[in-house]
Parts: C-alpha cells; structure tokens; sequence
C-alpha cells in the first residue's frame, strides 16, 4: 500500500462547489448495504433532479468500470468513485464501488477525510451496515434494526426524530472486532479532523440485502428531510431499486 495518497475530482461539466454541503457516502463494511442504500438514493432522487457532476480519482482504492447502473437507455459509465449534486441544495452524495486495496483502510479513510475538509464539506452523512452477530435479546426483538452514531446538531435531530442510538456494548463489541475496517477509520479521521460526521447504520447479516439498503436510504432520507431542512420534497419519494439490481442475489 502506498505511503500517502491524494484525491483528485473531475468534474462531468463545469466546477463543482462543495462548500458548506452536506456528503451522503458509504463505508464498505457488512453486506455492502450503505453501498446499497446509495444506489437507492441515487436513483430515487433523480426525479428530484439528481445529476452526477464528477468523478473521483484515488489510487488507494481497486479500479472499477461498467455500464450505467441506473438506466439501460441512457449510456454512462460507472466508475469506483462518483459524486451527484441535488440542484437547489447543499446535498451531495458519493457512490463508491470498490473496497480500498489491501492494508490501505486507514490510509484512504485520512485521504478522504482530507478532502472533503480542504473542499470545505460542511458534514458527513454516513451509511453503512453493521453485522448483528453482538445483539442481545432485547435488541433482536426491538422495533427497529436501523442506529445512530454521531455528536452535535447531527445528533439532535436523531433524538428529536426519537431514533434509537447505536448502544455502547454494541459500539464496542465492533471497534474490538473489526476497529481497522469501514466505518471506524473514517469516523476517526473525520473526528480528528473536526469534520461534523453522523453514521447511519442497520444491524445486518449477509445474504439478500436489497431491503436493508432500501431502509437505511428511508432512514437517511428521513434524516436529510428533518435536519434544518436540508431537503424538501414535493411530497413522498418512492423508493426505487436500480435496474442493476434484477442481475444480483440469483434473480
């Protein structure tokens, strides 16, 4: 793994301004649901006008290319890390489609973290799975798999929205566990930092995730509406599956 990296962005069309936005984004971590639950984001908010204005370049994570997985009409290609910009707000949203190479988790967690500081990113939305393999009892038959892990203004509106934290024995059962893996070394870089970060998590088990990816972007969403509001939709937003999905999970 290389000693230290940069990120670079190239923008679709003209220059990008992340300043004072807040970054929708995914930690590969467990069954690949905040991934998942970006794509779901992605193609539900493209009837709200959603558009990608760049890629970005990182040579600490594994190449990627392929065909759009959004649309079968509309030729584009899809690359390991893509940004979308939601005109008229402040939101944007990051896809990642490849793990960072081996033994650079760390590395590309700072390198990131970096970036969006020096692109003035106000704050960090993150989504990704956590695996339930630690749940007790009573946290199995709770109302709701879906957790919060944050400070801040970005932990009020969880409390406000009456969501249920990340509980402290579960924290821990995971940073003992996996604390060199998604999410963790992006939270850390992001703290040291100073950078505002609020993970959004679901308590998953591999297998056919699609509905967990469709819940956490509902629980984003609902976060991303709630939070001074950020965003303001005519209406409810269905929730859509890109046409990609019918090739995964033996469909």
């Amino acid at each position: 793994c290389l000693q230290s990296s940069t990120m670079q962005l190239f923008p679709t069309s003209g220059p990008v301004d992340l300043k004072g936005g807040t970054l929708v984004l995914p930690a590969v971590a467990a069954a690949n649901v905040g991934e998942l639950a970006v794509d779901v984001l992605v193609c539900s908010l493209a009837s709200a006008g959603l558009t990608l204005v760049g890629r970005i370049e990182c040579d600490l994570l594994l190449a990627v290319v392929g065909s759009n997985p959004y649309s079968e009409q509309k030729p584009q290609l899809a690359t390991t890390l893509e940004l979308y910009h939601l005109p008229e707000t402040s939101i944007f949203i990051m896809q990642q489609r490849a793990p960072a190479a081996k033994g650079c988790q760390g590395l590309f967690a700072e390198a990131l973290a970096a970036w969006t500081a020096a692109q003035g990113v106000a704050r960090l939305l993150v989504l990704c799975g956590l695996e339930d393999e630690a749940q007790k009892d009573e946290q199995l038959l709770g109302p709701s798999k879906n957790r919060w892990l944050g400070q801040g203004s970005e932990a009020l509106t969880c409390v406000q929205l009456g969501w249920i934290p990340l509980e402290h024995d579960l924290e821990a059962e995971e940073k003992q566990v996996h604390n060199l893996l998604p999410p963790w070394p992006l939270l850390a870089a992001a703290i040291e930092r100073g950078l505002p970060t609020l993970l959004c998590t679901r308590l998953v088990s591999e297998g056919d995730n699609q509905q967990d990816g469709v819940q956490l972007a509902r629980y984003a969403l609902e976060w991303l509406t709630a939070d001074s509001k950020q965003l303001e939709l005519r209406g409810p937003l269905p929730l859509c599956m890109p046409c990609s999905w019918r090739a995964v999970y033996g469909k």
